[in-house]
């Protein structure tokens, strides 16, 4: 399975500890820094750790939203992300939100899914090992991310 660091901001820490469940229960080894038996523990370097997950990682999950979107610290997760070659899965966390980085990234839709799903259902993560969408039917959809015809305005 995956080593997965699951970066996200702050303000949606509830719904990354709802991912980070579904990751887990499937099998997959992930970051994510409020975690209590993985993450980033009281008197550690933050920044030092961090650093070191996104070295460690397979794959950076990132849970858009627009606070991620606003956010410094989940841009740069993307940037050292991309320049190490890691694998960027978008997740699609809030309608309408799409982040300038990943502009050219293929979206999983959890907002679209989860919102449909109710909350006796979760989304199979299946899909963060497979290069399309997975063919289960609780798999987030996968959305094209929207062209910009004009690159220089964000």
């Amino acid at each position: 399975m995956a080593r997965v660091f699951l970066s996200h901001a702050t303000e949606d820490r509830r719904v990354a500890g709802e991912v980070h469940g579904w990751l887990s229960t499937d099998g997959h080894e992930v970051f994510l820094d409020q975690d209590l038996r993985d993450g980033i523990t009281v008197g550690e370097q933050w920044q030092d750790r961090l650093y070191e997950r996104l070295r460690w990682a397979d794959a950076v999950l990132c849970l858009i939203t627009a606070a991620y979107v606003r956010s410094v610290w989940c841009a740069a997760e993307v940037g050292i992300a991309q320049s190490r070659g890691a694998r960027l899965l978008p997740l699609l966390a809030e309608q309408g939100v799409m982040h300038p980085l990943l502009g050219s990234t293929q979206y999983a839709d959890y907002a679209t899914d989860h919102r449909s799903s109710g909350p006796a259902r979760s989304p199979d993560p299946a899909w963060i090992a497979t290069s399309g969408p997975a063919t289960s039917r609780d798999a987030p959809t996968w959305t094209p991310a929207p062209t910009n015809p004009d690159p220089g305005r964000q």
